[in-house]
């Protein structure tokens, strides 16, 4: 029966009828006073109906029955930090680390607590351990909202002094675990590490530079050459990412633009005096320019051997999708589907389309 009661309310709670909820959490209350789950819904619903102290009570009541129960000394922690009691909300926060010194609510709370009593060093300290937590567990939503007010929170440095000193936040140690992963070839792994740090910092272009290298290796080329594009637009000087972008559109048919990220590429590490990487670009350039010739002389053939053979008219539907697929751009639809011709010369126009839009689908895991 009681059990029946604490649904109904949970559900009322859901809809938004919070004056419901707390009624039909009391109902089940008075079936079974040691329901605690109960008393614990009944003060969060009570803490957002605004009934403060009725919180507390309840809050007491959970506590009664169980001693240890971490959310509850964290749900009183924040109703008395709303009711200005402070010090309470601190000494909550500490009984809930007591508990389990990883529970990052916890801290952050008594940060919010220290930063309120103006004890700036006790809320960064208590801010900084919470965002750790939140790191280890890849929680980067809170991770970054306890970045963000350590940042608040801190003086400015004196001038001349290094800004970036203790970073709450290391991306080196992930990446770098994501290259150990890339070597052991667990892809997905690093991948997945990658993503979570461009997740929680979008402006590090180291994470998206390793990323398409990744993608490149696993021939994914237009994911590759997104990120390489990313790298290029938070570091416009990143001379690796202008040679690797350079690679992938050469495998992707686009040689005009692959000949000049890999000039460009040369000519920044010939600036820079890095005289391996300048020559490796060069042979790159070689190759693209061999591989533009020899697609230009299989153009030429297949002009000729098919200039008396109708090719037909792609239908509008197929046209339509590998458009929407490349973005609108008629000039990489067309290429792509040159691409095609050239691999096997001979099968109807709406074949080649077809194969182009199928290879696209399937680098981006739709087929």
């Amino acid at each position: 029966m009681y059990q029946e009661l604490y649904n109904l309310g949970l559900e009322k709670a859901r809809q938004g009828d919070l004056a419901g909820a707390i009624k039909e959490f009391s109902r089940a209350l008075k079936v079974n006073p040691q329901f605690s789950d109960a008393y614990y819904k009944r003060a969060v619903t009570r803490f957002d109906f605004g009934d403060l102290p009725g919180a507390i009570e309840d809050y007491n009541e959970v506590l009664q029955i169980h001693p240890a129960h971490i959310n509850a000394y964290c749900g009183r922690g924040l109703t008395n930090l709303a009711l200005g009691n402070i010090a309470a909300a601190i000494e909550d926060a500490t009984q809930a680390t007591r508990i389990n010194s990883n529970h990052a609510p916890a801290y952050s709370l008594r940060g919010t607590a220290c930063q309120r009593l103006g004890n700036v060093q006790a809320a960064i300290a208590n801010f900084k351990k919470a965002a750790e937590i939140y790191l280890e567990q890849k929680d980067a939503v809170k991770c970054r909202q306890c970045i963000e007010t350590i940042k608040k929170l801190q003086p400015p440095p004196p001038a001349g002094e290094n800004q970036t000193k203790n970073p709450p936040f290391n991306p080196e140690e992930f990446i770098n675990e994501a290259l150990k992963k890339s070597m052991l070839g667990d892809y997905g792994g690093a991948i997945g590490d990658l993503d979570w740090v461009i997740q929680l910092n979008p402006q590090e272009d180291k994470a998206y530079f390793h990323r398409g290298l990744i993608y490149a290796r696993l021939e994914s080329n237009w994911s590759a050459i997104e990120d390489f594009n990313q790298t290029i637009r938070l570091k416009p000087s990143h001379a690796e990412a202008y040679y690797h972008r350079g690679i992938a559109r050469s495998a992707t048919g686009d040689y005009a633009s692959a000949n000049a990220d890999l000039n460009y590429a040369a000519n920044l590490f010939r600036e820079r005096g890095n005289i391996a990487s300048y020559q490796q670009a060069l042979s790159e350039i070689k190759k693209v320019e061999a591989s533009q010739q020899y697609r230009n002389k299989m153009r030429a053939k297949q002009a000729y051997l098919s200039r008396d053979i109708p090719r037909g008219r792609p239908s509008f539907r197929v046209q339509q999708r590998l458009m929407i697929l490349v973005g609108g751009h008629w000039d990489t639809a067309w290429r792509l589907v040159e691409l095609e011709r050239e691999k096997n010369p001979g099968m109807p126009e709406d074949w080649y389309w077809e194969k182009a839009i199928y290879n696209i689908e399937r680098e981006r895991g739709l087929k």
